[in-house]
Order: C-alpha cells, then sequence, then structure tokens
C-alpha cells in the first residue's frame, strides 16, 4: 500500500469514528473493510473498455458483500436492507469510500473511476455531492477522474435527478448512463436528454439488436 493509500484509510477512519458509523477501514488484505452491520465488504473492479480505442478508460467499482465467515452475499439482498432515508445514503457513501481507497492503492494515476449511484439516493439528499467531494478531496483523485454511474431505476421525480446531476456536474464529478437502451427501460431516452451526460453505456441488447438489423 502506498503511503497515500494508508493516510486515506486513515482518514476514513477517522471520519466515520466522528461520524459514529459502524465501520472499520482495514489496512490489511487487496479490498476489505470490515462493517458494522455483520458483513464484510470488497471492492471488484471491472474495467471499462472504449468502443473505438479498444483501451481501457476506467474502472467500475462494484461491493462484494460476505459474512464475518466469509461467505458470499448476494449484493441486491444487501443492499436492500438499506433502502431508504439515512441508512441508505450512509452505506452507499461507505460504499463508494471502499472503492476510492481501492482505486488509490491499486490503479493508474490517469484512469477513470465508475461508481454506482441510484437515482433513489440523489432524491433522498440535498447536498449532492458535496460530501464525496470532501471524500475524492482527501484521497488527492479529483472529481473530473470520478463518474456517477447514474442506475436504469425509474425514479418518482425525473426532474429532481436532472437537478441533482446538474449539482453533481458544477463539482466536477462526471456522469454516465447505466445500460441505455436496455429492454424495459425506455426511461433512458428522457434522461439522455435531461441528463446530458458524459458517456452512455449501453447494453449489450442494443448493440446485439443493431448487428442482428444489418442482416437484413
Amino acid at each position: 500500500m502506498t503511503n497515500r493509500a494508508a493516510h486515506f484509510v486513515d482518514w476514513l477512519n477517522q471520519r466515520f469514528i466522528q461520524q459514529g458509523a459502524p465501520v472499520q477501514f482495514s489496512h490489511e488484505g487487496p479490498r476489505v473493510a470490515a462493517h458494522g452491520f455483520g458483513v464484510a465488504l470488497e471492492s471488484a473492479f471491472q474495467p471499462i473498455i472504449g468502443a473505438v480505442s479498444g483501451r481501457t478508460l476506467g474502472w467500475e467499482g462494484l461491493v462484494r458483500p460476505h459474512s464475518l465467515a466469509g461467505e458470499s452475499l448476494p449484493v441486491v439482498e444487501f443492499l436492500d436492507r438499506f433502502a431508504t432515508g439515512d441508512d441508505m445514503a450512509r452505506v452507499d457513501r461507505i460504499c463508494r469510500s471502499l472503492h476510492l481507497a481501492n482505486f488509490v492503492r491499486a490503479t493508474p494515476a490517469d484512469g477513470y473511476l465508475f461508481l454506482n449511484l441510484h437515482p433513489r439516493h440523489l432524491l433522498s439528499t440535498r447536498r449532492h455531492g458535496e460530501v464525496f467531494s470532501h471524500i475524492a478531496d482527501a484521497a488527492g483523485v479529483p472529481p473530473q477522474r470520478i463518474v456517477m454511474e447514474i442506475l436504469e431505476h425509474k425514479t418518482s421525480d425525473e426532474a429532481q435527478l436532472a437537478d441533482a446531476v446538474k449539482a453533481l456536474k458544477a463539482r466536477g464529478f462526471l456522469i454516465a448512463l447505466d445500460d441505455f437502451g436496455q429492454e424495459g427501460h425506455s426511461v433512458h431516452y428522457d434522461r439522455l436528454t435531461a441528463l446530458k451526460p458524459n458517456i452512455v453505456k449501453f447494453d449489450r441488447s442494443l448493440i446485439a439488436g443493431a448487428s442482428e438489423a444489418r442482416r437484413y
């Protein structure tokens, strides 16, 4: 672990202790944080490949929960425990902080970090990106290297979602749309114009459909 990564882990622990959050980030192991809700969380990084260049543009941080005994837990089941309000905001921030800590430790200095962001989280807070901007600054990662990836889930207020995304952009974060064109998620076509994302990740079904159409 580099000195910067070690310092950031210490900074995170102090911050969460002050907030009374039941979490302890670990210096040991490649990507591990012990979580006070009875699970351990790890980061898994999926490379993001440019469609034209074919080169790795960045890495998407994905949470992998385990029981304290080491048994893998379903991600959706874990996240659904914290589906609303302050609990959701705290767990979301813990996961993003974990990915950021491991990104600093394990990846090159010129790639982007993609972080999934459920629309319901953006509707649950009014300080969009304010806290995480401080966390990214402590990690030494500029917001221009962090891509907030808006998941495909529908919301009760798309206008509020657009305002939240605008606030994130104002803080320097990049915005991506996930699984654009996925069957059953027509909401993405409206979001494309409303959110004006920097990056669009096409769903495989859309690409497969285009390839099939070329046969006729």
